[in-house]
């Protein structure tokens, strides 16, 4: 798989979860130095018997209950020339291991002699042999090496030249030469398989200067997944004693809250049709359509509790009425957003859009059931199952009496009120209420 170095850095902040992670890409690597949710780092000094040191720490690994995919993450190799001095062979031409060393260093290497300034720049100055020299593993073998009492001698002739595989990286900790030995855990509780195997490695005898440790920081106690999940329960029920504030009823503020996932679903469902990682760029986007949404679910609640009723509506109708008010302004913000982001959508995953494309995708189908959320389905859970408290109806005139006259006398305290009102309450005949 070929991923750019912005995508790969991206993919390596993931979502951490408890234990059940079997080799999916290198998600906790930037936080801890390894890619498993278990490690257990093998010290030591010779490179050879390191790694037997770690396959035998593989082994053991392998044996625990719970442990999954257990492997040595050697690092890449790539063949290199080594040339090795016969001392023998040089003492016969008065050649030392230091004049083959620093002959080969100028003509293969190249040494730095000096700088050159200009236009205010700095040029290093170099001597290395001509491309001939080093064409080659034979031309290595042909180059000439100066003898101190003059002369040259071929280095085939005083060294061994051959290739060798070597590490590309050599990866250090505390000084010494490293290898980590990676598990996937499945089954089990990542504590609990990290305490069996530094049971079983207690048990394991190593060479002088070489030992194993295991990584506990890439556990997901270590890494406070625990903390998170408590930082995101205290975060909901933030979140839903300021929607009860917004709406003044607890039942509206369940039942908002509790419609919120309908609005991610469409999100969610266009990172699985496109093919899109659930990654950073996707989690922002789900975040931003949460925010929409609860946005578009106060303004519309809002609305309903401060529409009036008309004479002869019913709750129904007025739900309705106040749902098709909203309409036209949800509708154009939800089409202008999309306007925005269709470009990222177009344009791919090519390079500097590895965060926008996914969040541009989360975005676009997000706004289908946003809008769905916003505009239908919180309208029906309010005519059902809000409070009636501000909704207050205006009786029909079926619910008048035929005929009827209500005569009402304003009466007010003696010296009080307008010329010609008499004092006394206000009455109404029949005992019937005043409105």
């Amino acid at each position: 798989e070929i991923v750019s170095y912005s995508t790969q850095e991206i993919r390596e902040v993931g979502a951490l979860l408890r234990g059940e992670n079997p080799n999916r890409g290198d998600g906790l690597r930037v936080l801890t130095g390894v890619g498993k949710p278990l490690a257990v780092r093998v010290f030591g000094q010779d490179p050879d018997v390191l790694s037997q040191q770690a396959e035998r720490v593989r082994e053991v690994m392998a044996g625990i209950d719970g442990v999954v995919d257990a492997r040595v993450d050697e690092p890449a190799r790539q063949p290199s020339i080594e040339i090795e001095v016969d001392l023998d062979r040089a003492r016969e031409f008065n050649i030392t291991p230091g004049d083959v060393r620093r002959a080969e260093a100028t003509l293969l290497q190249g040494i730095q002699v000096g700088s050159v300034f200009e236009d205010q720049k700095v040029f290093d100055v170099i001597v290395q042999g001509v491309d001939e020299t080093r064409g080659s593993v034979d031309d290595v073998r042909n180059m000439l090496i100066d003898r101190p009492g003059g002369g040259q001698v071929p280095l085939g002739d005083v060294a061994d030249v051959r290739v060798t595989e070597t590490p590309a990286v050599i990866s250090r900790d505390a000084v010494s030469r490293r290898l980590d030995v990676e598990a996937g855990v499945s089954g089990r509780d990542v504590a609990a398989v990290a305490a069996d195997i530094e049971s079983a490695l207690a048990q394991l005898e190593f060479p002088i200067e070489y030992h194993a440790e295991v990584i506990t920081d890439s556990t997901s106690e270590e890494i406070g997944a625990g903390r998170v999940v408590g930082f995101a329960i205290a975060l909901l029920v933030a979140g839903f004693l300021l929607l009860q504030a917004a709406f003044r009823s607890w039942t509206t503020a369940a039942f908002v809250l509790a419609a919120m996932p309908v609005a991610l679903v469409g999100g969610v469902i266009a990172v699985v049709v496109t093919g899109a990682e659930l990654g950073v760029g996707s989690m922002l986007g789900l975040l931003a359509i949460f925010g929409l949404a609860i946005r578009g679910a106060i303004v519309l609640v809002v609305d309903l509790q401060a529409l009036q009723p008309q004479p002869g509506e019913s709750r129904a109708e007025l739900v309705q009425r106040g749902a098709a008010e909203r309409m036209g302004p949800a509708v154009t913000s939800y089409l202008a957003l999309a306007v925005a982001t269709l470009p990222l959508v177009v344009l791919g995953t090519r390079p500097g859009l590895e965060l926008l494309h996914p969040l541009a995708v989360t975005l676009l189908g997000g706004l289908v059931t946003t809008a769905f959320t916003t505009l239908f389905l919180l309208p029906a859970l309010y005519q059902f199952l809000a409070s009636e408290e501000k909704q207050g109806v205006v009786p029909t005139d079926e619910e008048e009496p035929a005929g009827t006259t209500i005569d009402l006398e304003r009466r007010v305290p003696a010296g009080e009120g307008l010329p010609g009102q008499r004092p006394g309450p206000v009455t109404a005949p029949e005992g019937r209420p005043v409105r």
